[in-house]
């Protein structure tokens, strides 16, 4: 198998983990809703942690696809420009490889994203277990 094709099917891999993972973080808030105490509506204090790592979870969600969208525009129509100055009208022809540098941000975002999501699940399964204990 080849890098590109290496490359394509860890996309497909980081893709479907998103989705699954976007299904994830909507359950984690639903089930937060179980633990509120009426009248005032609050949450043990768990339930805000994990309430608040799946706010950074989707905010991550968001960067990962903007930073991702504005990095790869900017630096493509950096090259477009100084292809077309180099290479005229076969500059559109021109084979080019992506920096690592922004594979590799928008690769922490991801990372991020999934990490603050186990931390949400991490804060409900702590408030599961104290209310177990008890």
């Amino acid at each position: 198998m080849n890098i590109q094709k290496l490359f394509a099917e860890s996309k497909e891999y980081s893709q479907e983990l998103t989705e699954f993972a976007r299904k994830l973080a909507f359950a984690a808030a639903a089930i937060c809703w179980f633990f509120k105490k009426e009248p005032e509506v609050t949450f043990p204090t768990a339930i805000y942690f994990s309430l608040f790592f799946i706010v950074l979870f989707f905010f991550f969600d968001v960067l990962q696809y903007l930073v991702g969208t504005v990095t790869l525009y900017a630096w493509t129509r950096k090259k477009e420009k100084e292809y077309l100055d180099k290479y005229k009208e076969k500059a559109y022809e021109q084979a080019l490889l992506k920096p690592i540098w922004i594979i590799k941000l928008v690769y922490s975002f991801f990372l991020l994203k999934i990490f603050f999501l186990c931390l949400a699940f991490l804060a409900l399964g702590q408030e599961f277990i104290s209310r177990m204990i008890k």
